[in-house]
């Protein structure tokens, strides 16, 4: 789990939320102007992983 928060800590900006929900689900909730960010920060997000 460490691994996956530092990862979630470099693909999203400090004015994202995200949260542990439950045992290993986790929630994000992004400040995007459009879902074409929103769409690349997934992205980064999968690369990541």
């Amino acid at each position: 789990m460490i691994l996956i928060a530092r990862i979630l800590k470099t693909t999203f900006c400090g004015y994202d939320d995200v949260y542990r929900f439950g045992g290993e689900e986790i929630v994000v909730l992004l400040r995007c102007p459009d879902s074409a960010v929103a769409l690349q920060t997934a992205e980064r997000l999968r690369l990541s992983m």
